[in-house]
């Protein structure tokens, strides 16, 4: 009875050893767990031979925040949705033409790969260069999204006199 209780205990330590609870969970669809290796990161160099870039954000809102300095530091904060689960914000730029702020969304997204069809969130900050300007009304435009700003006074540091 003693040997046949010992055999059993030894088969059962065998099975617990074996299970699946030890062994890596594969979800069961199939598919291969998502890591931060997956995520494709921006550089400076960029091989276009694997990447599409474009401008392919969907701005849906532009809101304009100021930093609490003097000379005061604005920037645009713009949301809206990546077109698929691929694509990443790789840089973004503003640029004043008259009083108007353009800011541009650079994407890219890796080619010849299989890619969720939903839209994925984004929201971006990115530094207005307004030092220096005068007092006034300004307009930041990204994909015909817009949000205004007015300056009070002068944005510059004036020189001490003396």
């Amino acid at each position: 009875m003693k040997k046949h209780l010992f055999v059993l205990s030894l088969l059962l330590l065998a099975v617990i050893a074996g299970s699946s609870a030890c062994a890596p969970q594969v979800p069961a669809d199939g598919d291969e767990p998502v890591s931060s290796e997956d995520t494709v990161e921006p550089t400076d160099t960029l091989d276009e031979t694997e990447f599409e870039l474009g401008e392919n954000a969907i701005v849906e809102s532009v809101e304009v925040i100021f930093l609490e300095s003097f000379p005061l530091q604005a920037h645009a904060v713009v949301s809206g949705q990546l077109p698929d689960g691929c694509t990443t914000v790789r840089s973004t730029e503003s640029e004043k033409v008259n009083s108007t702020f353009e800011v541009r969304i650079y994407t890219q997204r890796p080619k010849d790969k299989v890619c969720t069809q939903a839209l994925v969130p984004f929201g971006e900050n990115i530094p207005l260069d307004i030092y220096g300007l005068e007092a006034g009304t300004f307009e930041v435009d990204a994909y015909g999204e817009t949000a205004n700003f007015s300056l009070e006074q002068d944005n510059i540091l004036e020189e001490p006199s003396g």
